[in-house]
């Protein structure tokens, strides 16, 4: 946001407005990796203008754990949802608190060996694990093996999410907007 966006804005009453923010592929471009994403200083900077100017009423939503929006927008700590709603922080001190159990291991185990390919990369959030498949180009996933594992993550609560060059296993009752 450039000085005239933000002098614009703080025309505006925001005083009573709410923001919600959606991270990757919104507020920041997508990266070949997880760890390549970056957010520049002037980025950091506007949210934290905006967030003053709407009395600190400003969250994030990401299918990211918090540390990790944490430490790309570092000093910045913002209110948040991560790991698609498996992760809550309502006020910057606040500590982060969990809302969904641990992946069953035998499910786990299944989603990682879709993983032994060349170009995968996996990204554990605890409550939610992305295969990234963007440094892979011929990635597939066999049917009968896709198959087998939406209905073992469906019996266990959990949900498949297919997104740009990545798949990921989450609770099944939550997302960004059960988190909005």
């Amino acid at each position: 946001m450039s000085q005239v966006a933000l002098t614009l804005l703080s025309l505006l009453d925001l005083e009573g407005a709410a923001i919600f923010l959606d991270v990757d592929g919104t507020l920041l471009d997508l990266a070949p990796t997880p760890d390549a994403v970056k957010a520049p200083p002037p980025l950091r900077e506007n949210l934290a203008a905006l967030s003053r100017l709407c009395g600190d009423a400003l969250a994030l939503l990401s299918g990211r754990r918090i540390a990790d929006l944490d430490a790309i927008l570092s000093p910045l700590k913002l209110p948040a949802a991560g790991a698609h709603g498996a992760e809550l922080r309502l006020a910057p001190g606040d500590g982060v608190r969990r809302l969904a159990p641990e992946i069953p291991e035998a499910l786990r185990a299944r989603f990682l060996a879709l993983a032994d390919r060349d170009g995968a990369i996996l990204e554990d959030k605890g409550a939610a694990i992305a295969l990234h498949y963007r440094l892979a180009p011929d990635f597939e996933i066999d049917a009968r093996k896709m198959a087998a594992l939406e209905a073992q993550a469906q019996a266990a609560g959990f949900a498949l999410l297919r997104g740009k060059k990545v798949l990921e296993l989450k609770p099944a009752r939550l997302d960004k907007g059960t988190a909005l």
